[in-house]
């Protein structure tokens, strides 16, 4: 599981992509943790992850003082923020925002579970990129050998 990656620094000790993952627990719950996504270093200094199967991405445009309420996400999936602020409430409680450039697991898709919260915060449109995992796709994936695998 995501939770026990350990660490996840490529064998070349390129830094890890991290991902900001929120689940159901076993005590029913949703919560949030940070999933290291391992990177491989090449020689012109860039990084990157293994490859991940996905089912297609979908571009969504949303007004800035959305606010979504309780609700599960229709499927395992990256939600990859471009612009504007979003605030995510996990039914533990904990409460993080999301701006441009960070990225959120979505997989609390329990329907026994509470889900989560969200609302925009700020006056700007948010657009944002989901990217749906394939059936049965693991997360993090795993490092290529080579940077240029």
């Amino acid at each position: 599981m995501a939770g026990e990656a350990g660490d996840a620094a490529g064998s070349d000790g390129a830094a890890p992509f991290e991902v900001t993952r929120i689940f159901t627990g076993r005590d029913g719950e949703t919560h949030f943790e940070t999933v290291p996504v391992a990177l491989v270093a090449d020689a012109a200094a860039r990084a990157r992850s293994g490859l991940l199967g996905t089912e297609g991405i979908i571009f969504r445009r949303t007004p800035g003082d959305m606010d979504r309420g309780w609700h599960h996400p229709p499927r395992r999936q990256l939600v990859v923020s471009l612009a504007g602020t979003s605030e995510v409430t996990a039914s533990d409680g904990e409460v993080r925002r999301f701006g441009p450039g960070t990225v959120l697991l979505a997989e609390d898709v329990e329907p026994g579970s509470p889900g989560h919260l969200t609302r925009g915060v700020g006056d700007g449109d948010r657009l944002t990129l989901f990217v749906p995992l394939a059936e049965g796709e693991a997360f993090p994936p795993r490092p290529p050998v080579r940077a240029d695998d």
